[in-house]
């Protein structure tokens, strides 16, 4: 039988993660959290990284990562460091994914990492053209939208910042309409889902039209990002390359497809850095 709920322990709090109702993770020590923690080792026992022990790599949105003055928030990282390396027991009969080395940087800038780095038949090597010109990572998550313009290997900090919006926003506007609509004191995060994903909710056996909700959900998300990125780069004419990550730039792909000349969603638009071994 296919486990649907799995249980973890750590520092005396127990979690579950899996086909229970979301705990929403739109508060400001998430990162730094054990909910942040527990979900961080259910991914790595879901690939398969159970027992093993693996190097990793993590983000800070660039707003907790740097400073305006461009200095990195040390406190914050090295914070963030030690979280991930405290101890999460599955309780079920699995042994944990261990991490001994974990580094932390911004997160959008993971995405610059990816695209400038190039396989070749005989390895990995940097693609010197894209070392040098400048690029415009937008980073559209759950919680927040990150924005990051990279030039000769070096972060402009008076064009990169953060900004508290992303598709949990979308989601809870989603919820609240349709709360509204139907009367409900709470909906499951599944049918929340579902309603964004389909434009349709099933209540009580039958299927009702949302479609107006999520699309004003998306419009309001979409305004405010686009004109966070409109304030601070205009509409990019020295921009060589933008590239949209995240979950949020593959569900809002339609609605930003025409903010720059040069825009993708990235090859790998979401992903985790691990070295197991």
């Amino acid at each position: 039988m296919h486990q649907h709920v799995f249980e973890y322990e750590t520092k005396g709090s127990i979690y579950s993660v899996g086909d229970v109702g979301g705990t929403p993770t739109q508060f400001e020590g998430y990162p730094v959290s054990g909910l942040n923690r527990v979900i961080m080792q259910h991914v790595l026992q879901d690939v398969g990284l159970s027992v093993r022990t693996v190097h990793a790599a993590s983000g800070l949105p660039v707003s907790a990562f740097y400073r305006k003055n461009g200095e990195q928030h040390s406190k914050a990282i090295k914070k963030k460091q030690a979280i991930l390396k405290q101890i999460v027991h599955s309780l079920a009969d699995v042994l944990s994914a261990g991490i001994s080395f974990h580094e932390v940087i911004p997160e959008a800038l993971a995405a610059w990492y990816d695209y400038v780095i190039v396989e070749e038949s005989n390895g990995t090597t940097l693609d010197a053209d894209r070392l040098s010109v400048p690029v415009i990572i937008v980073d559209i998550g759950g919680r927040a939208t990150d924005y990051v313009m990279v030039k000769d290997q070096g972060i402009l900090h008076v064009s990169s910042g953060s900004l508290q919006c992303g598709m949990l926003d979308v989601k809870q506007r989603v919820v609240d309409g349709i709360q509204e609509r139907f009367d409900l004191e709470s909906m499951s995060e599944q049918i929340v889902a579902q309603a964004v994903e389909n434009r349709v909710v099933r209540l009580q056996g039958k299927d009702h039209d949302v479609a107006v909700l999520v699309d004003a959900a998306k419009y309001e998300v979409i305004e405010r990002i686009h004109a966070e990125i409109r304030r601070q780069l205009g509409i990019g004419v020295d921009l060589d390359r933008a590239l949209f990550v995240g979950g949020g730039a593959v569900a809002l792909n339609e609605h930003i497809a025409n903010w720059f000349l040069h825009q993708a969603i990235a090859e790998h638009h979401a992903f985790v850095m691990l070295t197991a071994y």
